[in-house]
């Protein structure tokens, strides 16, 4: 006789699979919209970001990024084929800071998560960088949506 309230044993491993695979259509990288903004030979990355998340508060804007890595990196001794960052950017002077990156086995943000990290220091963004292209898509397109706004 079956109690009321509890599943099976047999059917265990299929709900956790049903669960796990709903998580993971609702991820950050599912739901983007991830457009490139930039790529670097040199240091085999590409960088996208995901304009719908870019949210402005007084001077600064939030925005995510994702960055897609040819070769596999480490992270806590795991590899890492990409990371999704969420960034702050101060349009008055040209600095950012990676709010949290979580890091995964797979290309654009998918498979497992393999680590994650949060630094909050505010670092300058210099010429030709990654953080400059960020820099500047976020600022361009605050600057439009302001101008553009029917207020």
């Amino acid at each position: 006789m079956q109690q009321h309230g509890k599943l099976p044993s047999k059917r265990l491993p299929l709900v956790v699979s049903v669960c796990f695979s709903l998580c993971l259509l609702t991820s950050t990288a599912a739901q983007a919209e991830w457009v490139e903004i930039a790529s670097n030979a040199l240091f085999n990355k590409t960088l996208y970001v995901d304009l719908s998340s870019k949210k402005k508060n007084r001077k600064f804007v939030t925005i995510w990024a994702m960055y897609d890595d040819v070769k596999p990196l480490l992270i806590n001794n795991k590899p890492y084929l990409s990371s999704i960052h969420e960034y702050q950017v101060d349009c008055s002077i040209p600095t950012q800071q990676s709010m949290r990156a979580t890091f995964y086995e797979g290309r654009r943000g998918t498979g497992l998560e393999a680590g994650m990290s949060i630094d909050t220091n505010w670092v300058p963004i210099n010429p030709a960088t990654v953080a400059e292209a960020i820099y500047k898509v976020t600022l361009a397109q605050a600057l439009t949506q302001a101008a553009c706004s029917k207020d």
